[in-house]
């Protein structure tokens, strides 16, 4: 989808072309937004804001988009860079299970939970390269560290108490499993301390405290 391809590089402003009745078209930018969500829910994610400019010229549409993301291109570059060197660094010959433990860790020690991060706190960027944000930050770094290591993960939001809240599912030996880092996370902050009230976790523990 050219959609998904441009917004993958972050491209704030593209046009795209849509062939067929203008009728439809409304309908047609639900079902790829939805689309985007199920396929490729990283960028989705980090997409704020979408302005567009329509233009029918009678069997088919123009249509200018202007998205604003929470990151750059150049930090998403940055991002993946950090990533691959985390991989590096991972000891060999974890089964799947250690992978998700070290990663759980890896994201609880060098983080803070901070609304008011330096950089937006939502992304993997403020996560990796300045060790605060919130939890959609905690949940899509996860997920970025998470594949690349092999193990299956997806990213999931619901709500809890205080409001709208992100985690990730990871799938070990054929079942799934709620992984919270967030919430394994002390808040205040205290460096060296790695709670797992929220590793891999069954729907009915989740339940208690999450929908």
């Amino acid at each position: 989808m050219v959609l998904a391809y441009h917004m993958s590089q972050f491209d704030e402003s593209f046009a795209v072309r849509y062939i067929g009745d203008s009728k439809n078209f409304e309908q047609m930018m639900e079902q790829a937004g939805d689309w985007l969500e199920a396929n490729h829910i990283y960028v989705y994610r980090l997409s704020r804001q979408w302005e567009t400019q329509v233009t029918d010229y009678g069997g088919y549409v123009d249509v200018e988009l202007d998205i604003t993301y929470d990151m750059t291109t150049e930090q998403a570059n940055q991002i993946q860079a950090r990533v691959d060197q985390v991989f590096a660094e991972m000891p060999v010959g974890l089964n799947h299970f250690e992978k998700v433990k070290y990663v759980n860790d890896y994201v609880v020690l060098n983080t803070a939970y901070n609304l008011d991060s330096y950089a937006s706190p939502y992304t993997p960027y403020s996560i990796l390269f300045n060790g605060e944000g919130v939890c959609e930050g905690y949940a899509l770094t996860t997920l970025l560290l998470l594949e690349a290591t092999g193990v299956e993960t997806k990213y999931t939001s619901g709500e809890v108490e205080t409001g709208l809240h992100a985690w990730n599912l990871v799938k070990i030996d054929g079942e799934w499993y709620h992984l919270d880092k967030t919430w394994n996370d002390p808040v205040p902050n205290q460096p060296g301390k790695v709670r797992y009230d929220y590793f891999l976790v069954s729907n009915a523990t989740l339940r208690a405290d999450h929908t």
